[in-house]
């Protein structure tokens, strides 16, 4: 798929810079001008992510003093040359030169300069240039050097005698936009109707990098806000408080007095936690005159009225929170909660503060399952699990037989090959069928972070976050085997496989009772742009090579390779998976 571009340089900001030469920028209206005086050249490094034609489309600047002609050249070759118009005094704005001059380049760094042909010339001013792409996807940052992208990958190798029409499946464009990275905005359902036999192989970065950025990035991200609604100061009687759909007022419960908060929050498909995690409710009230029975009572998504017994405020208790559980919000419909003030209540009030606010989630627990000297198995046991009916698994070790039923994910470990004492994480499940596979620890590096995953099961595919529900796995540490069931009553066995630079996982004696409509895989991933993704390209049947986050909607194919071009700085170690229809 080819696309065209065209970016718009501002020159103060992407100058090269040059030893014992004063560059100045003079400020014209809203526009900012880079000076040139006694210096004789503007040199601008670009880059190219791939061989491309490159139109310079237009100059924005002026001169002044003497006529100004502009020699421009790339990587030292004179190209062409160009008059600037004259300052004007009375001219609001930066005239523009066109030039629409095309060549050919190579992918990598280039040189473009600006240079004097004439050293009589008192000063010229750029402003900014434009340079067209008619035929790659290129962004800003790459074409300024500063994201890094790779113009081919060595492919990890697969058998193309397999690539036959019994097993061909197709992979769906589920992605929307985001500018948060920690939200898997990539959803690729992977379908096939008689497949019998998928692996799924986890691979070092086809990019070359020595950073290992794995801390998380929570900029942009709706989710680490703990306060979701606060008001202070609202006395009782007072027209309705309104704030981002919250509305706060006065209502009549039967004959008594209430203050009424409406309010909706957003939910699973928005990628927030709001309506799903529990509250803390705080009121704060102005001294009152006699103790004061309070009632508290809250509205979701079972849209029954649920109240609390009530509580007593008075001179010396003038505030109180109370606790609602988890999933008790809608993220569809509204919410509500209210204060029912006691009969006959007449005074004033002032609400000092009225507040919600997620509840403390405490750390994960980890618990040993099992070890030997080849793996380790462990359950972790979340506080908040988000799946709305709240679904939990059992986990049964085969060689010893026992049963948990405290786990909301597994991870295994293996030994490090190169450090007899360490340990690294090659594999995690989810109780929502979520999967994430690593390939082991390379030397030199204290771990890698997992970053793109695959849903095992049937999901919803249309969803945010798709999921299919775990009910209990049969873990056989001997042969490295899960035995899968889930809710929905379909089955299927995972066997992992690490080798000493990538790690496979093979999923066989699948019953998936739907998978003639449901996908039986999907992939998911982060993108925010180039240079900050987990994935950012996908490779089928070693043929096609099509950016992720673009226009496509269905492709054919047996081998789906999901991958970076260009270094991402999220977790930048994180693998690339290969996922292939054996059968």
């Amino acid at each position: 798929m080819t696309s065209a571009t065209t970016i718009q340089l501002e020159a103060e900001n992407h100058l090269l810079t040059q030893n014992n030469i004063d560059f100045k920028t003079i400020q014209i209206g809203e526009e900012k001008s880079l000076l040139v005086g006694s210096a004789d050249l503007l040199n601008f490094y670009f880059c190219l992510n791939e061989d491309s034609y490159v139109t310079i489309q237009q100059v924005c600047g002026y001169y002044s003093g003497n006529i100004s002609q502009l020699q421009v050249a790339v990587d030292e070759n004179d190209i062409l040359s160009f008059e600037l118009p004259e300052m004007k005094s009375e001219v609001p704005s930066i005239p523009c030169v066109g030039l629409n001059f095309t060549m050919n380049l190579l992918s990598g760094r280039h040189l473009l300069t600006f240079k004097k042909m004439y050293t009589n010339t008192n000063h010229f001013f750029i402003d900014n240039f434009q340079i067209h792409f008619p035929g790659i996807y290129i962004t800003k940052s790459i074409l300024q050097c500063s994201t890094i992208c790779l113009e081919s990958i060595n492919l990890p190798k697969f058998d193309v005698n397999q690539l036959n029409s019994s097993v061909v499946g197709r992979i769906n464009n589920n992605n929307y936009n985001t500018t948060c990275a920690e939200v898997d905005n990539i959803n690729i359902p992977i379908y096939h109707e008689q497949a019998k036999i998928l692996k799924v192989t986890a691979i070092h970065p086809a990019y070359h990098s020595f950073e290992n950025t794995k801390i998380h990035d929570f900029k942009n991200c709706k989710q680490t806000e703990s306060v979701i609604f606060s008001v202070r100061n609202y006395l009782l009687g007072q027209p309705l408080f309104t704030s981002k759909g919250f509305v706060l007022r006065e209502a009549r419960y039967l004959t008594r007095r209430t203050i009424l908060l409406k309010f909706y929050l957003e939910g699973p498909i928005t990628d927030s936690v709001n309506s799903e995690i529990g509250s803390n409710i705080h009121l704060q009230v102005s001294s009152i005159k006699f103790d004061t029975d309070i009632i508290f009572s809250h509205y979701g998504r079972t849209e029954r009225w649920i109240s609390s017994s009530p509580i007593t405020f008075s001179n010396d208790k003038l505030q109180h929170t109370w606790n609602v559980p988890d999933f008790t919000w809608s993220s569809t419909s509204p919410n509500y909660i209210s204060f029912i003030l006691p009969e006959n209540f007449t005074t004033s009030l002032i609400v000092k503060r009225l507040s919600i606010e997620k509840r403390h989630v405490r750390q994960d627990i980890p618990f040993t399952m099992f070890s030997n000297e080849r793996s380790l198995l462990e359950g972790v046991d979340k506080d908040f699990w988000w799946p709305q009916n709240n679904d939990t698994m059992t986990v049964r070790v085969m060689e010893t037989g026992k049963i948990f039923s405290n786990a909301d994910y597994l991870r295994i470990y293996v030994p490090v090959p190169w450090n007899s004492i360490n340990w690294c994480q090659i594999f995690v499940i989810y109780q929502d069928g979520n999967v994430r596979i690593l390939p082991i620890t390379p030397p030199g590096v204290d771990w890698i972070p997992f970053g793109s995953s695959l849903v095992v099961g049937e999901t919803n595919p249309i969803s945010r976050r798709p999921y299919s529900a775990i009910r209990h796995i049969d873990f056989h540490a001997k042969q490295f085997r899960m035995d899968i069931y889930y809710y929905d009553g379909n089955n299927a066995s995972l066997v992992l496989n690490s080798k000493m630079f990538e790690t496979s996982m093979t999923i066989s004696n699948f019953q998936f009772k739907k998978k003639s409509l449901l996908p039986v895989l999907t992939f998911r991933s982060m993108f925010v742009t180039e240079g900050n993704s987990d994935c950012d390209h996908v490779n089928v049947d070693g043929k096609q090579d099509i950016r992720i986050q673009s226009n496509w909607t269905e492709i054919l194919g047996t081998t789906f390779f999901f991958y970076r071009k260009c270094i991402s700085k999220h977790n930048t170690q994180s693998p690339d998976y290969l996922v292939q229809i054996l059968e």
